[in-house]
């Protein structure tokens, strides 16, 4: 069976196709699978907390999505311990770019009348505040505590701020320490 020059033709566009199609998919390959991380760390000096322990000491803290989630960390100067004595606090506060009227407020807290660490996000004022309870890590200096963006109103930018405390949120006791020292960082990185 002989092939007609047309035919030819139409088999070579094929193969010169399919394999540009190849090629072009080699060199730009799709969009990978793994969701979008964009990242804002910050630094905050060490030994700013005078005689508290190293562990209320934010060095860095970061904000990170993966996903339909952030997640929200603070590395401290020293390990945390898995039961404090006292109250540990931490604390990232929102403080623009998300729906909410009253700003959220993701807390990582250790009470020791509870027992065990705790995390949340409150959205509103005390006592129609509503609460969350959110995933965490705590590893050694670090802990994570992640939420799901819809929780937050899905925002495309917002700025924050994150402390540490001796005592639960809500009690007007001073804060540990803060990073940054003043001002707020923006999510994501500009």
């Amino acid at each position: 069976m002989q092939l007609s020059r047309r035919t030819y033709v139409v088999i070579v566009i094929v193969i010169v196709a399919a394999l540009a199609a190849y090629f072009g998919l080699v060199m730009n390959p799709p969009p990978s699978s793994q969701p979008e991380v964009l990242s804002n760390v910050l630094s905050d000096p060490t030994a700013d907390v005078g005689n508290n322990p190293v562990f209320f000491d934010v060095v860095s803290a970061r904000v990170v999505r993966s996903g339909a989630n952030l997640s929200f960390s603070a590395t401290v100067a020293g390990e945390i311990p898995q039961s404090p004595t006292g109250v540990v606090a931490f604390g990232w506060f929102i403080t623009s770019g998300v729906t909410s009227i009253d700003r959220p407020v993701i807390v990582l807290i250790f009470d020791p009348s509870v027992g065990h660490w705790v995390a949340s996000v409150f959205e509103g004022r005390p006592p129609s505040a509503s609460t969350t309870d959110l995933s965490f890590t705590m590893e050694g200096n670090v802990v994570t505590v992640s939420v799901s963006l819809d929780t937050l109103g899905n925002p495309q930018n917002l700025t924050w701020h994150v402390v540490t405390r001796s005592r639960p949120f809500g009690i007007m006791i001073p804060l540990i320490d803060r990073a940054p020292d003043s001002g707020e960082a923006p999510w994501p990185a500009p």
